[in-house]
């Protein structure tokens, strides 16, 4: 199978803060229908500085800095509905 690379920007809400984001995304065609692999990626610093977020409760791997950035991920499986893939034949 072929799988697409592509780059998509948008915005992230965490918190009640909206902030810009780019995310990596991969697809391809998988069981009749597409696979959409996204992940993006914040400054660990900014859980805490730009979203509000407590530092305690976020542990030390980002209170002390030891972690630059946070990864985060969504795996999507897009099919046609029911309505419309009886319509297209």
């Amino acid at each position: 199978t072929d799988t697409v690379r592509a780059t998509a920007y948008g915005q992230l809400t965490l918190r009640g803060v909206t902030q810009p984001v780019n995310a990596s995304l991969r697809f391809w065609h998988e069981d009749g229908g597409v696979r959409v692999l996204g992940k993006l990626r914040i400054n660990a610093i900014d859980l805490i500085d730009v979203y509000g977020a407590s530092a305690f409760a976020l542990g030390l791997g980002i209170g002390v800095r030891m972690w630059e950035h946070i990864y985060m991920g969504v795996d999507l499986m897009m099919r046609p509905s029911e309505a419309s893939a009886s319509s297209s034949h």
